[in-house]
């Protein structure tokens, strides 16, 4: 039994991940995928620096 609930809980992860990004994919510059950890922290890390050193734009009503 236990096993047939995580394939069901994975299946529902997946599910409301397609869900989400059909929905609001538009408003993200990137999406990780964890199928391989030391890989996905790396493009995590490489994103985090590409925010440090690179300008953004926000709307000014962000702002003020």
């Amino acid at each position: 039994m236990g096993k047939l609930r995580q394939e069901a809980d994975a299946q529902r992860t997946v599910e409301e991940s397609s869900r989400i990004q059909r929905g609001y994919g538009h408003y993200f510059d990137l999406s990780l995928t964890n199928d391989d950890l030391e890989r996905t922290f790396g493009r995590l890390r490489e994103a985090m620096e590409h925010l440090r050193v690179q300008p953004q734009w926000v709307p000014v009503t962000w702002v003020y």
